[in-house]
């Protein structure tokens, strides 16, 4: 397990149980996205019902709302539902919630990334906010190892995103590829770097000195 959380999380005390602080991190931290329970099946690894009875009930509680889902994202999802839930912006106590979510934010992508770089071969570790789902960004985490050890790393991303809520983006490059496309002042790394961003690790110099980006 990636990061053991307990009743010493603010969020789970709050929200009384581990499902509903995690969807109410994801509602909190992507506002103006609309989800179905479907969103969240896989990666909470929760049965549909489960997650349809959580939902109800952040809903009772007025922290979410039904919303319509965008017919462009039915499309891509391949999905019949036409509506959904987001974030409810009107809910009297939105402010504090989302401070609290906020202030978790930081401390558990850090442990995220430095499980990461603890194994063998890994050279290269940026991340941008990986609790918010942004389509701007063009990945969540950029990997690049010296050894073959994707099923690994594919590991530690899928508990990672048990606790997130959501699947993460990921980039797995070997040490060449990435020297290949910095060399080539390929798109993918400018994109990168003019993203909000952090860098964690890095032995191959391609991102080091650069930072988090405003």
């Amino acid at each position: 397990m990636l990061v053991r959380e307990s009743k010493k999380d603010p969020l789970i005390s709050i929200m009384g149980c581990e499902v509903r602080a995690k969807l109410v991190r994801v509602f909190s931290l992507n506002k103006d996205t609309v989800y179905i329970a479907k969103d969240f099946v896989k990666t909470l690894r929760k049965r549909d019902a489960v997650i349809k009875t959580v939902l109800r009930n952040l809903e009772r509680d007025g922290i979410v709302k039904k919303k319509k889902v965008p017919a462009a994202e039915r499309r891509s999802k391949g999905i019949r539902e036409t509506m959904g839930y987001g974030y409810n912006k009107r809910y009297p106590h939105r402010v504090f919630l989302d401070t609290v979510v906020e202030e978790s934010v930081p401390t558990e992508q850090e442990v995220l990334a430095k499980k990461i770089t603890q194994v063998p071969g890994v050279q290269c570790v940026v991340t941008t906010d990986v609790y918010v789902d942004r389509p701007d960004t063009v990945a969540d985490i950029i990997i690049a190892s010296s050894e073959d050890n994707e099923d690994n790393l594919k590991d530690l991303i899928r508990d990672a995103e048990k606790i997130i809520g959501r699947e993460l983006r990921c980039v797995f490059l070997t040490i060449n590829e990435l020297l290949y496309r910095a060399q080539t002042n390929d798109r993918f790394i400018r994109d990168t770097l003019d993203s909000s961003h952090q860098v964690h690790v890095d032995k191959t110099g391609v991102f080091v000195g650069e930072g988090a980006s405003a």
